[in-house]
């Protein structure tokens, strides 16, 4: 990493935020190209492009960034190639479409400084110095995302396969880089040209950047190589594709996909962990026919692996122990008491954390994990904090967080079933009695009157944008719940008084 830089005045830029903060361009994702001597020679932001032109009475082809300031383009030459045939400039022109894309790249992904080529043969060297593999590892990791065409990736086997070089970095901070890992070993295991780092956070669970020290150290000897990073985050330098995880694909399923291999159970299982947790695992271990007993067992010993990345065993045991012992269904509730907080721990391990489960935490603390729809109530309704779109909170008040969430239980309950038979559009006798045998089934079982009944059908998603709808169930519900019936006016009138 470069820390001083010369101004093109030979003045020395110190190293420091505020100097760095004058000379640097505050547009966003501006990035300062600098030469090998550490002089900066311009700025390339997003108001920026890159030019070439041709001097022909030299015989020189130019390199600029042209930036539009104040109305006027302002034009910094930085490269310049001389050439002595059209066979010799087409190479030279080819070579600089390379530099311009590399530019493009560096920047839109937040480089801050370029160290550009000025001269021909500083250009030739900085082509050479470029991994031999001839593939964008953007779209390489478009493809594999998204699994469209088998094109890239095929080709990056191929150039494997040829003898190619590739650093494999691997951050040991997780059970699922783990087993991408291992997916990776056992498909390169016998390519002497594919090199496999692996990197140790700092403390248990860290985060593994690419400023990571061990990392730089590789990266600053190993300049023309492609590098894989899994699970290493943040802006990664040119030439890398990166395996993270994102929101529907854990690093295993990207593996899978770039060695184009199926996932065996064991992987699918852990992929579902990955990305939606126990409830995901029931779907994936249903679909390959696995009884329950073996689907809960998988759940529970999946969930201690993942959770030994980022506790001992002294910190996993504490939380089995108060949830194995705690553990307790009331209400069609299920409360446990935990040791702490742990969103992605509680998901892995219970099953019902994704319909309804309250975490008692050192008694201090109570979170609510479920139904959206509940921690939205729960939010609106009595006040709780909604952490994640799944997940509530409020202080320590057991008893009254019981009768809280029993209640918006049942009221979600109710919005849910008015909501299906408004949607069922089959009959419009058939809507109409079920909304009144709902109307009356919660009054009379669970308690809800009208009133409580009118506030909670602004919940109702078929419903709460659309007023006049909302007012012909309000007439549906106090002609159930009233000796009056709303809907008596319908036809001629006689009297005015109708209208007073």
């Amino acid at each position: 990493m470069l820390n001083i830089f010369d101004k093109k005045s030979d003045e020395t830029i110190k190293d420091d935020s505020a100097s760095r903060n004058v000379t640097a361009s505050n547009q966003e994702n501006s990035m300062e190209l600098c030469s090998l001597e550490r002089r900066l020679l311009c700025s390339f932001d997003s108001h920026s492009t890159i030019t070439t032109r041709d001097d022909g009475p030299t015989k020189t082809l130019i390199m600029s960034v042209t930036t539009r300031k104040d109305g006027d383009n302002e034009v910094t030459d930085f490269l310049s190639c001389e050439y002595t045939s059209q066979d010799n400039k087409t190479e030279i022109e080819k070579m600089m479409e390379v530099l311009s894309s590399d530019l493009q790249k560096s920047r839109n992904k937040g480089a801050k400084f370029f160290v550009v080529p000025q001269t021909g043969l500083d250009l030739y060297a900085y082509i050479k110095a470029r991994p031999s593999i001839e593939i964008d590892m953007d779209d390489l990791a478009n493809e594999i995302r998204n699994s469209t065409t088998k094109k890239l990736r095929t080709d990056f086997i191929k150039n494997i396969q040829v003898g190619k070089k590739v650093n494999i970095f691997i951050a040991k901070n997780s059970l699922y880089n783990q087993i991408a890992y291992d997916m990776l070993k056992a498909a390169y295991t016998n390519y002497a040209n594919v090199h496999f780092f692996e990197i140790e956070p700092e403390k248990t669970g860290d985060p593994i950047t690419w400023q990571n020290n061990s990392i730089g150290s590789y990266l600053s000897i190993y300049r023309s190589v492609i590098n894989i990073g899994v699970g290493v985050e943040g802006p990664e330098p040119s030439y890398t594709l990166p395996l993270v995880q994102t929101e529907d694909k854990s690093v295993i399923s990207q593996t899978a996909s770039l060695l184009m291999n199926p996932l065996n159970a064991r992987e699918e299982l852990l992929e579902a962990q990955a990305v939606g947790h126990a409830r995901e695992m029931i779907r994936v271990g249903q679909k390959r026919s696995l009884s329950m007993e073996v689907i809960e067992k998988a759940i529970r010993d999946m969930a201690k692996e993942a959770a030994l990345y980022r506790y001992d065993e002294n910190g996993w045991n504490e939380f089995e122990t108060m949830a194995v012992k705690s553990k307790r269904i009331e209400n069609g509730l299920c409360i446990v008491r935990l040791p702490f907080n742990d969103p992605t721990l509680i998901k892995n391990y219970f099953t019902e954390a994704h319909t309804g489960l309250l975490a008692i935490i050192r008694d201090k603390e109570l979170y609510y994990y479920g139904e959206s729809e509940t921690v939205y109530l729960l939010s609106e309704e009595y006040g709780w904090t909604a952490k994640e779109r799944d997940i509530a909170h409020k202080v320590f008040d057991n008893r009254e967080a019981i009768y809280e969430l029993s209640d918006m239980t049942t009221k979600r309950e109710f919005i849910k079933t008015i909501n299906t038979a408004i949607e069922n559009r089959s009959s419009l006798r058939q809507t109409y009695d079920s909304i009144s045998k709902i109307s009356k089934r919660f009054n009379e079982t669970m308690g809800i009157d009208m009133e409580g009944q009118f506030k909670l059908l602004k919940y109702v998603d078929a419903i709460k944008d659309d007023e006049t709808r909302m007012k012909s169930i309000r007439r549906i519900i106090t002609e159930t719940l009233t000796p009056r019936s709303p809907f008596n006016p319908f036809g001629e009138l006689f009297n005015h008084n109708f209208f007073n």
